[in-house]
């Protein structure tokens, strides 16, 4: 009778390893199969020939299924859908009867967090313009309760968000959702409190969304854009006419600066140049981009530090009919 003898903990980070070990009754074949554990989905399978027992780290496996897609519409809690993920392991063997693990619940972090926590490197006090919007990711045991105070005009605004079941949770704050304000405090309970200073973004700024090793989702705006590039690619031929070209394919990129920040802003935004993900931000609307930059300076003896990143969007742009 084969049985696992060692299985991960829920809650456990997927930037680490995620070890099941099986022991079985003789030498013989096994096949490691993960599963989604309320669909069924398969994720991935491992066969290990010719053995009594053996360990296998199955994280690899389970990253490529995370999905992480920026929240959009009015300010709210939301579900983090694709960024956990449940998982249930079993174990066939060749001689011995399928033997299957209990549920495991995987957190998209690169070191293990316990709960209450609010996740994500950016300071606690930010800077919101109107017509953007901010994310934050909750972790939690329990019921959760958000309190959103906004202060403006000799005003002051309160509103209340909750969500019964413990887990991973996503709360997305619109400034359009409070207009007039000019100080908005985000309280999550035990996660921690979140404070923004609403000031107009200067003109011609670029704001960024990224992944993080943390496990969320973090915006800044880059107040200023140094400059734009236009790069086209072009086929080229000779022919009895002379040279001709044709338009191939182009590439726009952008290199932004950050403004003066403190030491601890400038490493949360250093974390854009190691992110698989990245996205450049307009309203609701989310555009994939590559972080260009591998190298850049976080500290200056004597001076506030900025950071320069070039970007380039994914998609690439149509070109005109020629």
């Amino acid at each position: 009778m084969a049985l696992f003898t060692r299985t991960p903990l829920s809650g456990a980070p997927l930037g680490g390893p995620i070890r099941y070990a099986v022991a079985g009754s003789e030498p013989q074949t096994f096949d490691l199969r993960l599963y989604e554990a309320d669909t069924r989905t398969p994720l991935g399978a491992r066969r290990f020939a010719v053995v009594a027992a053996f360990e296998c780290d199955v994280a690899p496996l389970l990253r490529r299924a995370v999905r992480f897609t920026p929240t959009t519409g009015p300010t709210g809690l939301r579900e983090a859908t694709g960024r956990t993920i449940a998982v249930v392991a079993e174990a066939a063997g060749s001689v011995d009867a399928p033997v299957a693990a209990s549920a495991r619940t995987f957190l998209p972090t690169a070191r293990a967090t316990e709960a209450p926590a609010l996740l994500g490197p950016m300071p606690r006090e930010r800077l919101l313009a109107p017509g953007e919007c901010d994310e934050l990711t909750l972790l939690h045991d329990g019921a959760l309760v958000v309190t959103v105070v906004a202060t403006g005009g000799g005003a002051e605004r309160v509103r209340t968000y909750r969500t019964a079941t413990g887990g991973l949770s996503l709360f997305r704050l619109a400034a359009d959702d409070f207009p007039g304000a000019e100080r908005i405090e985000v309280d999550a309970g035990a996660c921690g409190r979140v404070g923004y200073t609403l000031l107009p973004a200067p003109e011609g700024s670029q704001r960024l969304a990224w992944r993080t090793a943390e496990g969320s989702i973090e915006h800044y705006t880059f107040p200023t854009v140094v400059c734009e590039t236009l790069t086209v690619a072009k086929r080229r031929a000779r022919g009895a006419e002379g040279h001709v070209a044709v338009a191939t394919g182009r590439e726009r990129r952008l290199h932004l600066r950050s403004a003066c920040e403190g030491r601890a802003a400038t490493e949360a935004l250093a974390g854009l140049l190691e992110a698989c993900e990245a996205w450049s931000c307009a309203g609701e609307e989310y555009r994939p981009v590559d972080i260009v930059t591998d190298r850049a300076t976080l500290h200056r003896h004597g001076a506030l530090g900025t950071l320069e990143v070039e970007i380039r969007f994914t998609r690439e742009e149509p070109l005109p009919w020629s």
